[in-house]
């Protein structure tokens, strides 16, 4: 999920032509929007149309069902909220954005480890008066 500023209504929009200029497709993998995606070991096998149909056609009913529904999200190259350019957006599915996001994860983790300790930090100064 693409995150954005609370009060950007042009976002809705933004996203669709996003999506109509990748095809409806992942950037990466290609992968179409709400396909289904069946796991075979740490393999994906990528089946079109609706759940239904794959079903009904490569499910074996003895089987427990081991799928993904294929959901894309647009996300900014440059992880700035203010820059919507098309340029800037890309079309990722959940395993390339994870994949997209798992360099920058440890950053982000560790960063919001600071401000909860800076919080409860200010809490404690407060509580004993050294709060400026």
């Amino acid at each position: 999920m693409s995150r954005r500023c609370k009060n950007d209504s042009q976002w809705p929009a933004i996203r669709k032509a996003a999506l109509q200029r990748a095809g409806n497709q992942c950037d990466k993998c290609n992968a179409p929007n709400y396909s289904i995606r069946e796991k075979h070991g740490k393999a994906f096998t990528t089946y079109y149309g609706s759940f239904k149909n794959a079903k009904k056609e490569h499910f074996d009913s003895d089987m427990p069902y081991n799928f993904v529904v294929v959901v894309l999200s647009v996300v900014r190259k440059d992880r700035l909220e203010v820059n919507t350019s098309p340029t800037n957006l890309i079309v990722l599915c959940q395993r390339c954005h994870n994949a997209w996001t798992a360099s920058h994860r440890g950053q982000l983790l560790r960063l919001r480890n600071y401000k909860k300790s800076d919080q409860n930090d200010l809490k404690i100064q407060r509580r004993f008066g050294f709060a400026l």
